[in-house]
């Protein structure tokens, strides 16, 4: 897509460029090198451009913005978008729940630290595998479960791998998946990662992502450290129920909107958290259990109230559903955060806090748009 624009703008009759949603998606390359789509005369480099100078002489000269306070006080003068309230909402932990993350951070710690201090340099693959621990922790008790299982299951698989192939070319096609696939864990997008894309679809979702990541790290762990991620795993299966603080808090509060007649989005970003906060508000909230919906990279599962023979749904099938009110309640991961218009819903819950906040504008975008009451 960028080549192709590249050569739509060279022709001397094209002179703008209009992008819709989000042109910086929290890369300040990717958005530099944008510009220097519209502007030729940028010559320097995205990382001599990258500077909050150089930000404030484009507004306003080639990058124009249009927000929807202009929209209503200047452009329209009327009313066109209604108000985006935002909530934190900061739930006590259960007694399970404390001691599984200070369990969980003191062994991340622990390994970071031992880790540099033996190699001396800034590594890569470890260091991300304790990020992406400890972000499907943060996520879900069942994420975390599977992540944790994964890594424990395939610990031998991928020693005997190790023997065969030699450490030295493990550890570097490890280093190189790592720096592929960074930007994703800390919060910008799944979309570009690109690994694994030769195989099945199942594969480019971001849960597939990071486990298989996780299990071929495995080999950086030694005997202590998987009888440490045992003891974890067992923790981890102790938060459930209302041992689970954020998915009673999440209960209460989807309970509390339904009762004035809104609409609600729940975004997580993992499908394994996506499906277990599907099973569980259906269970505990049984009188609208028929108008909920899902959305994943892997499945769209519509409400019972459709009526319809099963098939492969798509996202004209959710936007209909909210409209006419047969979902009430949308869970979805950020397959949706991207494209999807959802304004016929009014409340937007984002499950765990985002590492980015691009992603909270992207999602919060699907619902605040022109339709929404």
């Amino acid at each position: 897509r960028f080549v192709l624009v590249s050569e739509l703008i060279g022709r001397s009759d094209a002179n703008v460029v209009m992008l819709t949603a989000t042109p910086h998606r929290g890369k300040p390359e990717d958005y530099i090198e944008r510009l220097k789509l519209v502007d030729p005369s940028l010559k320097a480099s995205p990382k001599e451009l990258d500077d909050e100078r150089f930000y404030r002489l484009c507004m306003g000269s080639i990058v124009f913005r249009r927000t929807k306070p202009d929209v209503n006080d200047i452009y329209e003068k009327t009313r066109i978008f209604t108000d985006c309230k935002f909530r934190a909402k900061v739930v006590r932990t259960s007694e399970e729940e404390e001691l599984f993350h200070r369990e969980l951070i003191e062994f991340l710690r622990a390994k970071l630290l031992q880790y540099y201090n033996m190699v001396g340099e800034e590594p890569k693959a470890l260091p991300l595998l304790m990020t992406l621990i400890a972000k499907r922790a943060s996520s879900s008790p069942r994420a975390a479960m599977i992540t944790l299982d994964r890594i424990i299951q395939k610990r031998a698989e991928h020693l005997k791998l190790l023997e065969t192939r030699g450490k030295g070319t493990i550890m570097a096609e490890l280093d190189k998946d790592a720096d592929l696939i960074a930007d994703a864990v800390l919060g910008y997008s799944f979309e570009d990662v690109g690994l694994y894309e030769d195989e099945t679809e199942e594969a480019a979702d971001a849960d597939e992502i990071l486990d298989r990541f996780a299990e071929r790290c495995s080999v950086i762990l030694n005997e202590e450290d998987v009888k440490t991620l045992k003891k974890l795993h067992e923790l981890a299966k102790t938060i459930k129920g209302d041992k689970d603080s954020r998915l009673s808090s999440l209960v209460n509060v989807v309970s509390n909107h339904l009762k004035k007649g809104d609409k609600v989005v729940v975004f997580t970003e993992f499908r394994d958290t996506a499906e277990y906060v599907f099973e569980e508000l259906k269970r505990r909230l049984p009188e609208v259990a028929d108008r909920m919906a899902l959305i994943t990279s892997k499945e769209i599962v519509p409400p019972a109230t459709t009526g319809r023979p099963a098939k492969r749904y798509d996202v004209e099938d959710v936007k209909r559903w909210l409209k006419r009110g047969d979902v009430q309640v949308l869970i979805s991961t950020d397959v949706a955060s991207e494209g999807l218009n959802l304004q016929a819903a009014n409340v937007v819950v984002h499950y765990e806090p985002t590492w980015s906040p691009v992603k909270i504008v992207q999602r919060i975008g699907r619902v605040w748009r022109l339709g929404q009451e």
